[in-house]
């Protein structure tokens, strides 16, 4: 074999091992989460913060009213400051996603998953994480120890959160 082939060889093989090294570090749900983790699966394509972060019973009562509205609707704390409320969700969350299991699931999910397809996860935190509006009266505003997480996976082997909310039940909310 002449130098030239050798050398495009070795060149083809080093590019090809360190583009399987960053492709098996792909991950969808990261080990550590930075401060900002929350903002950037919103921008991403997420929606938790626009939607499920520091509504008001109110807002939450007039989404599920809505025409075309939901029928439950949750928020994580609104309170104040609001960066008090981002702070709030974004804890809840990585809380439940730093468990090794529920971080490995979504992993090995991730890694088969194709662009597109979602997971979603119900956790019961154990305690109230937010408030929930649901059209069943009388008592349809309450606090909720329960919520869904929604993933997306991006078909890299990475994913980001989709949408997350407080939701008034472990199950039949997050499908």
């Amino acid at each position: 074999m002449s130098r030239i082939r050798v050398s495009l060889a070795v060149a083809t093989f080093v590019a090809g091992a360190i583009a399987l090294t960053a492709a098996s570090h792909a991950q969808c749900i990261p080990d550590n989460f930075p401060n900002d983790w929350l903002q950037q699966q919103e921008n991403a394509g997420g929606h938790t913060i626009a939607k499920h972060v520091g509504q008001s019973d109110q807002q939450l009562m007039d989404r599920v009213n809505g025409r075309r509205g939901p029928r439950a609707a949750g928020s994580f704390p609104a309170s104040d400051p609001p960066a008090a409320n981002y702070t709030a969700a974004q804890t809840t969350i990585t809380q439940a996603l730093a468990l090794a299991n529920q971080r490995n699931a979504l992993n090995v999910w991730a890694n088969g998953a194709d662009e597109g397809d979602r997971r979603s996860v119900a956790v019961n935190a154990g305690g109230t994480i937010g408030r929930v509006v649901t059209r069943q009266a009388p008592a349809n505003v309450f606090n909720t120890p329960y919520f869904c997480m929604v993933f997306e996976a991006n078909g890299d082997a990475t994913c980001y959160l989709l949408t997350a909310f407080p939701t008034p039940a472990a199950n039949g909310y997050c499908n």
